[in-house]
């Protein structure tokens, strides 16, 4: 009898401390999706109703910290008319931080519905079978754990409360879903796939890819930018299909460059660690936000006050020649249908993987002459001591030509060319020219006549040839007059800094 009221009082001093378990237990239980659960959103009926989003919230964490995150059910009219996409989401006060579909699209038919299999597969489903995305767990024992017993005695009475911890977690201070086995081991985790957001507190080992989609409309359906942590850089991308160009970088100086092990965002900013978790870069806010290379039309520039400009208001008119009033910028042909067009003052955000080194202002321009895929070429002056290097630098090609902006450090070793159709640019310059737009119709007519008159077929394929060797001479010459006029404006600078030079001299 002495036991028992020994036993009755403990368990009534350990009282308090079985609530406060059960109240937590509690706590976590309602951020978790049980095992053989689902979740839907019935999609509208016809016809299409543009606009449309719907979500059910399957997790709520949100608790006492505001704003908190939220795990759902999304559907939402996609872009192509008739159709809804759905989606698991996770939300940070309204605004997506996570997507099941960032990279494809899932287009539900009916019904877009989230179920935990009893297998342990999380997928999304439509209302006709249809399996848009799934976490890949199956049979790999996300199931819910075995219930904790907790026995309370109060007054000699005991009661069996069960606590139940479920199989997909959503984690309070990071946003991050989980699948859990019975050991409380991570079967699968949102943040190994992240989409286009760093949250704070996340820590991510290398490399790390965030992708986003670009909002302003290009030619390529396959547009996206790219954040991306390597082992040796951090740089972001905008990404055109299989061809890619960097707009900004962050390498660690000297040995660092090889010990990136991780990333981890905090108060202080973005941290690289290495794998002792000390840190050898940092991204410290507030941060300049790079030139975005989308941030105006494919052929527009961005001026140094922040507006767009078309190319026409900097192409490059050269004076007029002898005998020529005409003022039309496009001097250069490549072959019959493009010209080269040197944009004044102009360069681009843009970085090539591997630009040409060593080489002359000619030789760059002639080659995206000649490459068809070469819409653009940027060729920086090599910033060197010796005269000899003067007339040499690197050569950067381009397929496409965004990212195009004014030059505002005022510097002149910048040169930006872009390809036009003979049309755009504007024609010939006298009536020559416009014999040579037509030499290549001519040249199938006099084909056609060559087996009847042989004198006169030779006669006009020579003259043909003279044409088309002159206007290869037009691409060389108005590479020339341009690189003449940088080299005098670069002598007249010269000069007047001398002479500046001087008079500070004479004043002592």
């Amino acid at each position: 009898m002495a036991m028992s009221n020994r036993a009755c009082a403990l368990l009534l001093l350990l009282l308090p401390v079985a609530v406060l378990l059960l109240e937590q237990a509690a706590l976590s239980s309602a951020a978790d999706f049980p095992l053989g659960g689902q979740a839907a959103v019935q999609l509208p009926p016809a016809p299409y109703r543009p606009g449309f989003a719907a979500r059910a919230v399957v997790l709520d964490a949100q608790g006492q910290r505001q704003p908190g995150f939220v795990a759902a059910v999304s559907t939402e009219a996609a872009a192509a008319a008739g159709r809804y996409t759905c989606s698991l989401v996770v939300l940070l006060g309204g605004v997506k931080v996570w997507a099941s579909d960032h990279l494809d699209k899932f287009v539900a038919r009916a019904m877009c519905r989230l179920e935990l299999t009893e297998d342990g597969q999380l997928r999304l489903t439509d209302g006709a079978g249809n399996v848009g995305w799934l976490s890949g767990t199956a049979g790999q024992g996300v199931k819910v754990m075995n219930p904790a017993v907790i026995s309370v005695v109060y007054t000699f009475c005991i009661s069996h409360w069960h606590v139940r911890v479920q199989a997909l977690h959503l984690d309070r201070k990071t946003g991050n879903l989980v699948l859990l086995d019975a050991q409380n081991r991570t079967r699968w985790q949102s943040l190994d796939d992240p989409t286009d957001t760093f949250l704070r507190g996340q820590q991510l080992t290398l490399p790390v890819y965030l992708i986003a989609p670009t909002t302003k409309l290009v030619s390529s359906a396959s547009a996206f930018y790219s954040f991306e942590l390597d082992g040796d850089k951090i740089a972001t991308y905008v990404n055109f299909g299989e061809t890619r160009y960097s707009y900004w970088e962050l390498a660690p100086a000297g040995a660092n460059r090889t010990t990136m092990a991780s990333a981890r965002l905090d108060g202080a900013g973005l941290r690289i660690l290495d794998l002792r978790g000390a840190t050898v870069a940092q991204i410290t806010p507030p941060v300049k936000r790079p030139p975005l290379p989308l941030s105006c039309g494919l052929h527009e520039a961005c001026s140094s006050a922040g507006k767009c400009k078309g190319f026409s208001a900097y192409a490059d008119r050269p004076a007029a020649r002898a005998g020529n009033a005409s003022s039309d910028p496009c001097e250069g042909t490549a072959g019959d249908q493009v010209c080269m067009v040197h944009l004044r003052g102009v360069t681009t955000v843009l970085r090539a993987a591997s630009p040409l080194a060593n080489v002359t202002l000619r030789e760059c321009v002639a080659q995206c002459a000649r490459n068809l895929s070469c819409v653009a070429a940027l060729y920086v002056k090599d910033n060197a001591g010796a005269a000899a290097a003067a007339d040499r630098g690197v050569c950067s090609h381009y397929e496409l030509t965004a990212g195009a902006r004014e030059v505002i450090d005022g510097s002149r070793r910048y040169s930006y060319w872009v390809k036009f159709s003979e049309a755009g640019g504007g024609g010939g310059d006298d009536e020559d020219d416009d014999d040579d737009g037509s030499s290549s119709a001519m040249l199938g007519k006099i084909l056609m006549i060559c087996g009847a008159i042989d004198v006169v077929c030779a006669v006009m394929f020579a003259v043909l040839v003279a044409l088309y060797f002159r206007r290869l001479r037009r691409l060389t010459a108005a590479v020339d007059s341009v690189v003449e006029l940088q080299q005098g404006e670069a002598a007249e600078s010269a000069g007047e800094q001398n002479d500046t030079d001087s008079d500070g001299a004479e004043q002592f």
